[in-house]
């Protein structure tokens, strides 16, 4: 599977994919392969491509998020620009999403917004040692819906 080669076939269809099962094993094969691929040229298309789906109004699974917090931890500077996209769409899609921080913030039982998690990662990425990293970063944060200040 190569990723320009999904975003060629949903592209020549218009971007009226309509097969939820479809839709469903792409976005699938999508994060596998963003996730595993041992090149990084590669799993940056394969954030690409999922960025490209939801232009394409194709609604993205639960755990894009997951694919795209991991991918933030990733060696190469591209994935992690990739991931910074991605995460920042899911928080504007689902700010409200309840999310398992493995963590026990007071009083939230170790479970908070996405939103504010995606929040906190981009505050760490702000700090990246890439230049096109950290922008990319900053200039995703201010886009964030409602952000709690605790």
């Amino acid at each position: 599977l190569r990723c320009r080669g999904v975003q060629a076939a949903v592209a020549a269809a218009g971007c009226q994919p309509t097969d939820e099962q479809l839709q469903s094993q792409v976005q699938g094969a999508l994060q596998r392969f963003a996730a595993a691929d041992p090149h990084a040229a590669v799993r940056a298309e394969c954030l690409s491509g999922l960025l490209l789906l939801h232009r394409c109004r194709v609604p993205l699974m639960d755990a894009t998020y997951k694919s795209a917090d991991k991918a933030l931890d990733d060696d190469h500077e591209e994935v992690r620009v990739q991931a910074v996209k991605v995460m920042c769409l899911c928080a504007q899609l689902d700010p409200e999403r309840v999310t398992n921080t493995g963590g026990s913030k007071a009083g939230r039982g170790g479970s908070t917004r996405l939103v504010d998690v995606v929040f906190s990662r981009l505050g760490g990425a702000a700090c990246d040692p890439a230049v096109s990293v950290r922008a990319e970063a900053v200039a995703r944060l201010a886009a964030l819906p409602a952000v709690d200040p605790a």
